[in-house]
């Protein structure tokens, strides 16, 4: 019996003493495993900050994998990814960073940049900017993209309102030494950068309240055509150009066209045809190209020495792939005295 005891204790002090070995290698185990993530993200922080963005992504998201509701690793990595064009990727990770940390501020500052830069959503941009200065209301750099995601809805004053913001919070708050924790490239902004776009916005909402004003003189002379021309050229300046050239053609149908008035509309084309062009709607740039090219057509045809109208067409003829065509106008406009030619010449007709 005495021995039947002894072995009992036996096994109960193995049983312990495994029990006591499992917890200890449980706790070792459980220290690696939350150093980890942090060691990840550190590796993450690491190739961000040399700009590698894909080699951070690869890290941050191993980090991730070790802990799912990792909040500033989602947003680091949604940064990392609109470097590198991914921008639903990038959206995606700052709605995650903000599902598990509602107030992160840098979240929503992150996928309102997405919105506005990638998605060309100002209005979705706006919404995230004002939650992220609610959270931070010294954060001038969210003032003064906000003030930018205005400014492409038109809405100067509000834009102008941000950039003062801005450029008092850089000033009281000491940002020019701060460079943003999880800005793209880490590039900060500047006291002068922000009075560079100052006086740019602030010519903007000048030209802003002249066409209100044009507007409501129109309102009691409809038809009176310099209103409707002046109006024109005013919104041309804000590159509200297929707007600008309903004037235009309001103005010709009411007086009739001229060399000014056609070689102002087919700029408006021209231009018109270059943002088609940049966003990639091929289609609808060729049209508006050869608008432009019918417009110069008319002036040229009132006045054979127009040199901006051969330069415009000449222009147009060149993203319309017409090489002779353009090379030939082009010259036309340099013989005349325009030096402006000389570049294009220079690039596309000697080569």
């Amino acid at each position: 019996m005495e021995n039947a005891i002894v072995l009992i204790n036996k096994e109960q002090y193995a049983l312990r003493k495994t029990s006591r070995e499992i917890a200890i290698t449980n706790k070792i185990l459980s220290s690696i495993v939350d150093k980890l993530p942090k060691e990840y993200f550190e590796k993450g922080e690491y190739y961000f900050n040399k700009s590698d963005f894909r080699e951070a992504i690869k890290w941050y998201s191993m980090a991730i994998e070790h802990k799912s509701d990792f909040a500033i690793t989602y947003c680091k990595r949604g940064f990392s990814n609109i470097n590198i064009g991914e921008v639903y990727n990038g959206i995606a990770d700052f709605d995650k960073a903000i599902y598990y940390r509602p107030d992160f501020n840098e979240a929503y500052y992150g996928r309102a940049i997405t919105k506005g830069l990638g998605l060309m959503d100002f209005e979705g941009a706006i919404e995230d900017f004002n939650k992220a200065i609610e959270l931070e209301p010294k954060d001038a750099y969210a003032y003064l993209f906000r003030g930018h995601a205005k400014q492409f809805t038109g809405n100067l004053k509000g834009a102008l309102e941000d950039l003062i913001k801005a450029r008092k919070n850089i000033v009281e708050n000491d940002w020019l030494k701060v460079n943003r924790e999880f800005g793209i490239h880490g590039k900060m902004i500047s006291e002068q950068y922000v009075e560079g776009l100052l006086k740019t916005i602030e010519k903007d909402y000048i030209t802003y309240c002249t066409i209100e004003n044009l507007s409501n003189e129109i309102e009691h002379n409809k038809n009176n055509e310099v209103l409707y021309f002046t109006r024109a050229i005013e919104k041309g300046k804000l590159k509200r150009y297929s707007n600008a050239i309903a004037d235009f053609q309001i103005s010709i149908h009411l007086k009739g066209g001229n060399t000014t008035i056609y070689n102002n509309i087919s700029m408006s084309f021209f231009y018109l045809g270059n943002d088609y062009f940049n966003s990639k709607q091929t289609f609808l740039a060729s049209e508006k190209y050869t608008e432009a090219i019918a417009y110069c057509n008319k002036a040229i045809e009132l006045d054979k020495n127009y040199s901006n109208a051969y330069l415009i067409r000449g222009a147009s003829k060149r993203m319309l792939g017409d090489k002779n065509g353009a090379c030939a106008d082009l010259n036309r406009a340099h013989e005349l005295g325009d030096s402006r030619a000389i570049d294009f010449i220079n690039e596309y007709c000697k080569k």
